[in-house]
Parts: C-alpha cells; sequence; structure tokens
C-alpha cells in the first residue's frame, strides 16, 4: 500500500502520527517502533515508476532537450534488444573496455592479460608498456647515496619476485649496512 504524495519522508508521518495522539490523548510509540510497523504493514512511500525512467518524467515535462531523450531512447531500445537476446555483446559495434573485463592475470614478465568472460581464454592486453619519460633530475638532497638496514634492503629484494624486471636493477644497486 502506498501513503498519498503529501509525505515526503517517515518524519513527516511520524510528525502526523505525533499529532493525531495528542489530538486523541492516546499512548505514542518511539520512531523506531513506528517506523518499524509502518515497513510490517508494508506500507510505502513512493510509487515506483514502472517503465519511465527520471529522464524520460523529464522530457515529458519539458525540462530535457529533444536531442537528449532521443538518444536516450536509443540506449533503451538497444538495452531492450540485448535483453530479448537479439545482440550478442554488450558493446556489439565497439571494441570491449574496462567495464567489460571480468578477470585480470599479471605475469612476472610484465605481461597483462585479460578475459571479457570467466568461460574465455587468456587474451593479452593489446597495448604496450607505457612510454618511459624523459629524465628530470630533481636536486639532491645528499652527497652520496644513504645507507638502509640489512633487514630493509632484504625485504626489498623479496619484493622483485612481484616486480619487472626492468627495475631489479635499482633494488640490486641499494647502497645497505
Amino acid at each position: 500500500m502506498y501513503l498519498e504524495s503529501l509525505f515526503q519522508s517517515f518524519a513527516d508521518i511520524y510528525r502526523e502520527y505525533l499529532k493525531v495522539c495528542d489530538s486523541e490523548g492516546k499512548p505514542k510509540m518511539s520512531r523506531t517502533v513506528f517506523v518499524a510497523e509502518v515497513k510490517a504493514g508494508n506500507i510505502s512511500l513512493f510509487i515506483p515508476r514502472q517503465e519511465k525512467s527520471d529522464l524520460c518524467c523529464e522530457y515529458s515535462q519539458d525540462i530535457v532537450a529533444e536531442d537528449v531523450y532521443h538518444q536516450h531512447r536509443e540506449r533503451k531500445e538497444d538495452f531492450d534488444k540485448f535483453e530479448e537476446g537479439g545482440i550478442k555483446s554488450i558493446n556489439p559495434s565497439k571494441d570491449a573496455n574496462v567495464t567489460n573485463i571480468c578477470a585480470l592475470r599479471y605475469s612476472r614478465d610484465g605481461s597483462l592479460a585479460f578475459k571479457l568472460s570467466f568461460e574465455e581464454e587468456w587474451q593479452a592486453m593489446p597495448m604496450g608498456r607505457r612510454v618511459k619519460l624523459s629524465k628530470s633530475e630533481p636536486p639532491k638532497l645528499y652527497n652520496s647515496r644513504r645507507k638502509i638496514k640489512k633487514s630493509k634492503f632484504d625485504h626489498l629484494q623479496q619484493l622483485k619476485a612481484v616486480l619487472p624486471a626492468e627495475v631489479h636493477h635499482f633494488y640490486d644497486s641499494l647502497p645497505h649496512l
């Protein structure tokens, strides 16, 4: 059951309930108990809109431009076709994008593979490595490299197992005690 649209929240309903209780001299429930009783009675504030989206309602009130509405309708019709089984892919006319990926796999050699569904085989990521930026040297704070403790050096050596081979030299060359 749905209440009239003059109520905007459960707080509004509770305030009205308190007024009625005061005028009739009846005992009052706490707000928590009141809201629980209302929900237990399967009473709701808002009637759900079945088929109309917010944009469709705004268009019917001349809030949204016609071209925006038509783009929205085209997307909706494409989605309806997809639900009916007329389209095999989520993105039929374009390549997959990051939101279509369901699994990623990183390899120690720095390669990246992905799956668009769990049943598919792994596919290599179709892009190359990032372009290395030109080196710009910040001003030196010390005359020589500072030495780190042996335990920290050992921990950093353990990290090399999950880092690309091209950065191993940096970790090997760290001065340590």
